[in-house]
């Protein structure tokens, strides 16, 4: 079943696999002291390695409390933002969100703020 949401997760981000040949992936998991989350790498040279964000990161890299980011993603909110990246499950309790739908979203935002100004 894990196997299956990840492959949903990586459907609907903007982070595509296209192997040449097998794919061999190795999963390098660090812990979130050392590196800043879980990142995995492969062994094709042209792709970034993908990284995850844990709740606390992505609080303190979009500068949004905890609530509020739930709130983006509450359908029934007054501040729901559909734009806002969706997280993908990591294991029966644990949700992360992927590093580069999160750069997309910000830069979509700050492009937003820049037209409303000119």
């Amino acid at each position: 079943m894990m196997r299956v949401e990840a492959q949903e997760a990586l459907q609907k981000s903007t982070f595509r696999w296209r192997p040449i040949g097998p794919a061999k992936l190795n999963l390098d998991y660090r812990s979130s002291k050392q590196q800043g989350g879980m990142q995995m790498t492969n062994s094709f040279p042209h792709h970034p390695p993908l990284r995850i964000l844990r709740l606390k990161q992505l609080s303190e890299r979009i500068g949004l409390a905890r609530s509020t980011i739930y709130d983006r993603m509450n359908k029934n909110s007054q501040r729901y933002d559909p734009s806002f990246p969706r997280p993908i499950k990591l294991g029966a309790m644990a949700i992360g969100w992927i590093d580069s739908d999160v750069t997309i979203w910000l830069e979509h935002r700050i492009s937003d703020v820049q037209r409303q100004l000119e």
